[in-house]
C-alpha cells in the first residue's frame, strides 16, 4: 500500500461561534496525573466509507472545536510542566492511499461540529480537581509505580527493534468473552465476579507469558501496568467532561512460575485486588507524593514510567482499556466508522481492547509482540483450558498483522 502526502498544515482554533477571542498568553499548569501519564503518540485509524464529507468540513469542524479544546492547539513549555494556550494549532495532514477500505488490515466533538450541531459536550479544564491534602499522608510506594529514579534508568538501543514486532487484533466473541468471563468467576473470593476486562487481562497476561517460553526465567518476577481511569473512583467523582488525564497503573505481580502453574481465576484475583488497590485513598496519596517531591524540589531526579527507556517490556506486559470510548460514535455526516483501530504501537508487551464497531457485539484486543512469539501466542490464544499446550487449539477467526 502506497502513501502519498497532499498537504499539511497547522490548523488553529475559530472564534467565530464565541463571543470573545482569548488570549493567547494563557498558560494552564498540568496536574499531578498530567505529567505521570508521560509523553507519548499513539495514532488511530477510523476509516469511512463513501460518501464522506470533503477535507474542508472536517478542517472547519476541527478549528470550531479547538476554540474550547484549545489545550490541543497549544504548546508544552520547556520543561513539560504547562502548557500556553498560545493557539498555535494542530497538525493536518491530505493523503491518499493506494487501496481499498477492504484491503485496509484490521475525538467526537470534532465530528459533531463538522456536521453542523455545536451544542457538543464542553469540557472542563480545571486541573485542580484533586489537590493536595493539608497535612500530607504519602500511604503507597509511589517511588516505583508512578516514578522512579532517573539514575536507575537504563540506556535502550532502538535499533533493530522495530522491524521484529508484530502487531495483531484477535477477535474476540460475545461467546468467547462469555465462556472466558464464567471460568474464573465461578471462584471469585467476593461472590460478584470479574469483568470482562479482568478477565481478558488475566488471559492474555498467561498466554503471552506462555508463548515467550525460554525467554523468561521461571523465576523472574512479571508485571502487567493496567491503566485506571479514577473520574468514578474518586470521592466526589470527577465530571466526564474534565478534560485531563485521571488516570493511574495498577501492577499485579507474580513470577512466571506462579503465572503460569495457576489456574486463570487465581490470575484474574491478582488483577482484580490490583485494581481495586487504585481507588480515592491511592489518588490521595499521589496528589500527595506529587506535592511533597515540589516542595523538595526533587523532579529532576525522577522520571515518569510511562516514559521508561525500553521498548521492550518482556516479562512484562502493559494493557489499556478502550472500550469505554465511543469511537462508533465518531459521525462526521455519513454514519460511523467501518474501521477503527491503533495504528502500529512499537512496543513489545503492549495490549490495547477496544469495543467492536457497529454494536456487533465482542471485543477486539490488539497486542503486540516479537514475531516468533506473536506465532505461537496465536495458536493458544482461544485455549480457555487451565493448562495449554502450544498449538493443541486452532485460534478461531483469523487475526489482522498491522506491520
Amino acid at each position: 500500500m502506497k502513501i502519498e502526502k497532499q498537504s499539511s498544515r497547522l490548523v488553529t482554533p475559530s472564534y467565530e461561534t464565541k463571543p470573545l477571542t482569548p488570549s493567547t498568553c494563557t498558560t494552564i499548569t498540568l496536574s499531578p496525573f498530567d505529567r505521570a501519564a508521560g509523553s507519548d503518540h499513539v495514532p488511530i485509524i477510523f476509516a469511512y466509507k463513501a460518501p464522506t464529507p470533503p477535507n474542508s468540513a472536517i478542517d472547519h469542524g476541527l478549528r470550531l472545536v479547538l476554540s474550547d479544546y484549545r489545550v490541543w492547539a497549544g504548546r508544552l513549555i520547556e520543561d513539560k510542566r504547562a502548557v500556553v494556550l498560545n493557539d498555535k494549532g494542530v497538525r493536518f495532514v491530505e493523503a491518499t492511499a493506494s487501496c481499498t477500505l477492504d484491503e485496509v488490515p484490521c475525538c467526537l466533538g470534532a465530528s459533531q461540529a463538522t456536521r453542523g450541531l455545536l451544542h457538543y459536550p464542553v469540557p472542563i479544564h480545571d486541573r485542580a480537581m484533586l489537590e493536595p491534602r493539608d497535612l500530607l499522608s504519602i500511604e503507597f510506594d509511589h517511588l516505583g509505580n508512578e516514578y522512579m529514579e532517573k539514575r536507575l534508568v537504563r540506556e535502550f538501543s532502538w535499533e533493530g527493534i522495530v522491524n521484529r514486532l508484530r502487531m495483531q487484533k484477535f477477535h474476540s466473541s460475545p461467546h468467547f468473552l462469555a465462556k472466558l468471563k464464567a471460568r474464573p468467576s465461578v471462584r471469585c473470593p467476593s461472590g460478584g465476579g470479574y469483568s470482562t476486562y479482568e478477565s481478558v487481562v488475566s488471559h492474555v497476561w498467561q498466554k503471552v507469558t506462555r508463548a515467550r517460553g525460554a525467554s523468561v526465567g521461571e523465576e523472574e518476577i512479571s508485571q502487567v501496568g493496567i491503566s485506571v481511569n479514577l473520574r468514578t473512583r474518586l470521592v466526589p467523582p470527577i465530571p466526564r467532561e474534565y478534560f485531563g488525564n485521571m488516570v493511574l497503573w495498577a501492577f499485579p505481580r507474580t513470577t512466571v512460575h506462579e503465572l503460569l502453574s495457576q489456574s486463570l481465576d487465581r490470575v484474574a484475583e491478582l488483577v482484580h485486588a490490583a485494581i481495586a488497590q487504585v481507588n480515592n485513598r491511592y489518588a490521595r496519596s499521589f496528589a500527595d507524593f506529587d506535592s511533597l517531591v515540589e516542595r523538595e524540589g526533587r523532579w529532576g531526579e525522577l522520571v515518569p514510567t510511562g516514559e521508561m527507556e525500553s521498548e521492550v517490556f518482556c516479562p512484562n506486559l502493559e494493557a489499556s482499556s478502550w472500550l469505554w470510548l465511543p469511537f462508533d460514535e465518531m459521525d462526521f455526516g455519513s454514519g460511523g466508522p467501518d474501521v477503527f483501530m491503533p495504528s502500529f504501537i512499537p512496543y513489545d508487551g503492549d495490549v490495547v481492547t477496544a469495543s467492536q464497531m457497529k454494536g456487533k457485539g465482542g471485543i477486539d484486543v490488539f497486542v503486540c509482540l516479537f514475531e516468533a512469539i506473536m506465532a505461537v501466542f496465536q495458536d493458544i490464544w482461544h485455549a480457555i483450558d487451565e493448562i495449554t499446550r502450544v498449538g493443541s487449539l486452532s485460534a478461531v477467526g483469523s487475526p489482522s498483522l498491522i506491520k
